[in-house]
Order: C-alpha cells, then sequence, then structure tokens
C-alpha cells in the first residue's frame, strides 16, 4: 500500500501545465455560419446594448470562410458580406471543452436571417466591430470536444444598424461558430 501512494505521490511530482489544447480537431477548414447577438436587456452576465435610433434587430450572422494560418484559425466574410474577420486560437482544455479566444474586426451584412425579409424594419442588418478607430473586439468562448460548434461571448466596440440608418451599441454579445450545411 505504501509502494502505491509512493508511486502515484512520484508521478504527480514535475508535472508541468497543461499545454493548449489543440483546436484543429474541432475545427475544419470550409464555410462556416458566425451569428452574434446583443440584448436590449441584461442577458447572463452580459451588460444591455445602449439604446439607440430606431427599430434594430440585435442579432444576425454571416458566413464565412474558415481557414488556418500558422496556430490561428481565420474566418473572413468575403464580398458582397463585408469585410469582417474573425481570428482565434486554441486554449486549455476545461471542463466544458477546450477555450479559444481571439478578436474580430470589420463589417458585415446579416445574410443568414429570414426575418430581415419578413419583416422590412428589420432588413439589412449591420454588424461592426472595432468602432471608428478600429480596435478590434476582443472574443472569448468554448469549443465543444465532440463536434465543431463553438459559443462565447465578443466585448468591446459594437454596433448593430440597418438600411434605415438606425444604429444601436453595444458592449457586448453571445457568438457562435457552427459548419454551413
Amino acid at each position: 500500500m505504501l509502494f502505491a501512494i509512493a508511486v502515484l505521490f512520484a508521478a504527480g511530482c514535475g508535472s508541468s501545465p497543461a499545454a493548449p489544447a489543440p483546436i484543429s480537431s474541432i475545427l475544419l477548414p470550409g464555410p462556416y455560419w458566425l451569428w452574434m447577438a446583443g440584448s436590449s436587456i441584461p442577458y447572463k452576465e452580459l451588460p444591455p446594448c445602449e439604446v439607440g435610433t430606431g427599430t434594430v434587430l440585435l442579432s444576425g450572422g454571416v458566413t464565412i470562410d474558415v481557414s488556418k494560418v500558422g496556430a490561428l484559425w481565420v474566418g473572413r466574410a468575403s464580398p458582397p458580406k463585408g469585410d469582417l474577420v474573425l481570428t482565434i486560437q486554441g486554449g486549455e482544455e476545461t471542463s466544458e471543452g477546450i477555450a479559444v479566444s481571439g478578436f474580430v474586426t470589420g463589417m458585415a451584412l446579416d445574410n443568414t436571417s429570414k426575418v430581415g425579409a419578413a419583416l422590412i424594419r428589420f432588413r439589412d442588418v449591420f454588424m461592426k466591430f472595432g468602432g471608428a478607430i478600429g480596435n478590434p473586439a476582443i472574443v472569448k468562448g468554448v469549443a465543444e470536444r465532440t463536434g465543431r460548434h463553438i459559443t462565447g461571448t465578443i466585448t468591446g466596440d459594437i454596433e448593430f444598424s440597418n438600411a434605415f440608418g438606425d444604429a444601436w451599441k453595444c458592449p457586448a454579445t453571445t457568438w457562435s461558430l457552427e459548419p454551413s450545411p
């Protein structure tokens, strides 16, 4: 019994912290849907968006093409969808999955929502990250171990606007990334 305890103790000594988990097993190059949503009231631990002008749908999505660039995964919207760029990297494995972090910049036109087509007031939802000075919005999330789905939060200078010039600014949004069928 004493020998077993000594072996377990020795095996635990000198171990190094866990290396970042690769998200290469989670993501594959190709098309993905990037969904984002703000809220007009506090949601979970996120602050609400600032009251803006008019009626703006505080959510939308865009199809992005994801590719691996070194240790990073980079997703880009292509014109006419916008110039949005999402950059993420894998972190340590957690009980929920693999932590991811990164940033998002640019603008995208919602091209996944059917709401805009049905309700003219919500038509042409634009999502902008980085504002006038171009600081990237910070992305944090968790990638599922068993699939290619990632969810999390984006914080920074975020704006939802529409074709009528109505705009709402959000300090934070939720986001998710999933393969496009």
